[in-house]
């Protein structure tokens, strides 16, 4: 596949005021006709995305967007042709949206697109639209560490936001079980965390006993090492697997294409991907840089966050890189509690 057989189109998510989101059905003798999508369609020659999005929806829906921001960039694979997809979000525009190219329309909350009959390539969107902009992973916490302490270490992260974390204990990793304090410490972590609308993610091996912690102490999901998703690739565990144990999400940490490629065909919901800057706890780290990222993001086909020297501000980096946001300790988790409660 060479960069001029694929076919860059642009797509919008419009989002009104109550929080519903456009949907539009390709009509008879498209391709794909039947499928809904989000509205949009091809570059015109020399066109950037919010150009080409901006007439298309136009276009095809009569209104005038007044701006709109990056959601995702990705390529998908059909059969007979391959598209980049470049899709924003627009909340503000001028006029009502009507069919003006034989489509059906109709507006969805954003918690039922998955009732849908989406094109396979609007998949990844649907996740992007349900993830926040950071990832905050834990740091390694002493097990005696007093809850109290604990949860307003947590309670301070959601008030700045972040909706997404990652507990990540090397005891859940390694060989054997992780100690009683370790168990409960999790269990308090997970609980906290569906009381305060945080999606919380257990860091495991690839065994099934670790993945049956994730289960045991009430997580939403699990997140892979590199090394522990081709384990369990390599295994024959599937998705469908973990969410017939009450599992929703999965992520992976990925260093290349390689393993974003198996991220993408295990079905994760979203990667990570570094080292992306220079970072003091991994000062020997092959670097991406920016431009290393968004080859390696826009290729993906699913959200990914960078990680590695990344803070919040780079947020908007990181979304102009194709990339869903930002993923880290340090950039989330006070540094002087890191640095006294921490070691």
């Amino acid at each position: 596949m060479t960069a001029s057989s694929v076919i860059n189109v642009a797509a919008g998510v419009l989002i009104n005021a109550s929080g519903d989101i456009l949907l539009a059905q390709r009509p008879e003798g498209k391709h794909m006709a039947g499928y809904w999508e989000f509205p949009g369609g091809k570059f015109e020659p020399g066109e950037s995305a919010s150009e080409a999005l901006y007439r298309e929806l136009e276009e095809e829906l009569g209104v005038v967007v007044e701006n709109s921001e990056p959601l995702i960039e990705l390529v998908h694979h059909y059969p007979e042709r391959s598209v980049r997809l470049h899709v924003r979000i627009v909340r503000q525009w001028l006029g009502e949206p009507k069919s003006l190219d034989q489509q059906a329309l109709a507006w969805a909350p954003a918690s039922r697109l998955t009732d849908w009959d989406l094109l396979p390539a609007d998949a990844p969107i649907v996740k992007a639209l349900l993830l926040p902009d950071n990832y905050v992973v834990s740091p390694s916490l002493p097990e005696a560490l007093a809850w109290p302490d604990l949860e307003a270490q947590l309670t301070a992260i959601a008030q700045h936001g972040v909706r997404l974390l990652q507990w990540r204990q090397p005891s859940f990793v390694g060989p054997g079980d992780p100690s009683h304090q370790t168990q409960e410490q999790a269990t308090r972590v997970a609980s906290w965390a569906r009381n305060n609308a945080v999606v919380a993610l257990l860091n495991v091996g690839s065994d099934a006993k670790s993945i049956e912690w994730a289960m045991r102490l009430g997580f939403d999901g699990i997140h892979f090492s590199e090394s522990a998703l081709r384990d369990a690739l390599a295994r024959g565990l599937s998705k469908e697997d973990l969410e017939a144990q009450g599992l929703q999400w999965l992520a992976a940490s990925c260093h290349g294409l390689e393993s974003l490629s198996l991220a993408k065909d295990f079905g994760c919901d979203f990667a990570v991907l570094g080292t992306v800057l220079p970072t003091l706890s991994h000062p020997q780290a092959e670097l991406l840089g920016w431009s290393g990222f968004a080859e390696r993001a826009t290729a993906a086909g699913l959200p990914v966050y960078a990680i590695g020297g990344c803070g919040a501000d780079d947020v908007a980096t990181a979304k102009a890189a194709g990339g869903q946001g930002v993923a880290g300790i340090s950039a989330f988790w006070p540094s002087e509690w890191l640095e006294t409660k921490a070691g």
